[in-house]
């Protein structure tokens, strides 16, 4: 797969890509690398672009129930389609583990290119408050 890449912005241990994430990898790895930065990164936090990053982290103190699976799959298919449109969503799982306080996150892609295979990234997300 070609991942064209936009040029970068310097900081202190490398360079951002405009996107999101580093221009140290290419190809697959690189969309990887920067769907989790698109996921991790909160929401108004990249200069660039005040709109870039998630709101998953606002859901980490919620209740674990299916409303909360529902809300991350949403935030997830939102950001994916505004940022991402070259990529077609299979399916976003959302697995809790209450007693563990512990949400995994699998998030299965196509790329518009000819291959069609599938490909997968895999989030893990603490809800848990230490008192």
């Amino acid at each position: 797969m070609n991942v064209n890449l936009l040029n970068g912005m310097a900081y202190e241990n490398g360079t951002f890509n405009l996107q999101g994430g580093t221009d140290e990898q290419s190809g697959e790895l690189k969309l990887q690398e920067d769907i989790k930065f698109l996921l991790t990164q909160e929401k108004g936090k990249f200069y660039p672009d005040p709109e870039f990053g998630s709101e998953l982290q606002k859901y980490l103190f919620e209740p674990m129930t299916p409303t909360l699976g529902k809300q991350i799959q949403t935030e997830i298919y939102t950001l994916m389609e505004k940022y991402y449109p070259q990529i077609t969503l299979v399916g976003v799982d959302v697995n809790m583990e209450p007693e563990s306080h512990i949400i995994y996150v699998d998030i299965r892609y196509l790329y518009s290119d000819a291959s069609q295979n599938i490909s997968s990234i895999n989030l893990t997300l603490f809800n848990k408050v230490d008192k």
